[in-house]
């Protein structure tokens, strides 16, 4: 839940701070799930808070995005992209098909993409995003049409 905490922040605060704001929100999730891993504690119930609290603080960057000046089309396309992609990946673990392709719309590099645009460039950061998830969402369909 402090990753929500540091997202929300991060889409009130000027873009600059938002940016390491952004960082913190995507190392704290990622300690959060190893500690979780490392100490045996994980459950479908604390799956289910991860993926909300991640879906989140998701929207909560691209309202960062959006308030620093991102275009408006970008960010609804991120947001759809995401949306496509990480549906993907949950009718994928739901069939219980492995899925063994990465793509450079996963959650790690959506974080660094909004870090960038809120140090940079607001709507490079939001097309990013965007563009990487449609990209990761078709792949992983593409995968799945595969078997």
């Amino acid at each position: 839940m402090a990753g929500v905490l540091t997202a929300t922040s991060a889409a009130v605060v000027p873009a600059r701070v938002g940016a390491g704001l952004v960082v913190t929100t995507g190392v704290l999730d990622g300690v959060d799930g190893a500690v979780a891993r490392r100490r045996g504690a994980t459950s479908k119930h604390g799956a289910l808070v991860d993926a909300t609290a991640d879906r989140i603080t998701d929207a909560l960057f691209l309202r960062a995005l959006a308030r620093a000046g991102a275009r408006r089309s970008f960010v609804a396309a991120a947001a759809i992209g995401i949306g496509l992609l990480e549906l993907q990946r949950a009718l994928a673990r739901r069939r219980r098909d492995p899925v063994t392709v990465v793509t450079p719309g996963e959650r790690p590099f959506r974080v660094g993409y909004v870090a960038l645009g809120l140090a940079s460039s607001p709507s490079a950061g939001a097309l990013a995003v965007a563009g990487t998830t449609l990209a990761g969402a078709l792949a992983l369909y593409g995968e799945r049409r595969d078997r």
